[in-house]
């Protein structure tokens, strides 16, 4: 997913400045006429800083993407993103496809004076996939299907499935830019009784994202931290 970055140092305060991290991979799956897609990007400032949210148009170089078409919540469906919290709703999506759009996390910091200025900008692009579903299992309900630990981690991570299942899972690494850094596990059976350690001695320090894809449409995102 692309990233653009504005970064300015100001003179008050720390006189330092760092941009925003995001705890959550930026792609998310829901259904047609049915419920809420919901999303954040669970932004974290290091220095501090107050963060503000907003939706944005995709673009290039030369404008707006040829075809591209911005998310709309139609008749009677919403799409929104709370400015404060930064949380993204889209609420009985209408068309099916796949969707990009812009968030951006601005970050404000007072001044010696007390007032805001802005002392920074990210954009991030987002994926929302919506599609005609036969009994998907969201993200944000079987999250805790699967427990990692330790986490952080050195060097093996122990996966675990905390209910009985058959499924199968496909197991990727991302890292905070979307890429696929390495491939675990290919239609491997994950069980309560059975647990699966990676070695993560090879991956380099940072924040990542254990991607599960599992045989019955579970899809799952789990972040780990590698020291």
């Amino acid at each position: 997913m692309a990233f653009y970055s504005y970064l300015v140092i100001p003179t008050f305060g720390s006189g330092k400045n760092t941009s925003s991290v995001f705890a959550n991979h930026p792609i998310v799956s829901g259904c047609l006429n049915n419920g809420c897609v919901n999303y954040n990007p669970s932004a974290t400032d290091l220095d501090g800083d107050s963060l503000s949210y907003e939706t944005q148009m995709c673009t290039s170089n030369t404008g707006t993407v040829a075809g591209y078409s911005y998310p709309y919540g139609g008749a009677g469906g919403t799409f929104s993103i709370n400015p404060i919290t930064g949380l993204l709703s889209w609420c009985v999506p209408q068309y099916a496809g796949d969707y990009n759009v812009v968030i951006k996390i601005t970050e404000w910091r007072k001044d010696d004076d007390g007032f805001y200025y802005m002392v920074g900008y990210v954009e991030r692009d987002t994926e929302l996939s919506i599609g005609i579903c036969t009994g998907i299992n969201e993200t944000t309900e079987k999250e805790n299907i699967i427990s990692v630990s330790p986490n952080p981690v050195t060097g093996n991570l122990t996966l675990s499935l905390n209910q009985n299942s058959d499924e199968l899972f496909d197991i990727d690494i991302i890292d905070l830019t979307g890429r696929k850094i390495k491939t675990f596990l290919n239609n491997e059976s994950l069980s309560k009784e059975n647990k699966v350690v990676l070695n993560l001695e090879t991956i380099n320090p940072g924040i990542y994202f254990l991607q599960f894809i599992g045989s019955n449409n579970t899809a799952i995102t789990k972040k780990i931290i590698k020291q």
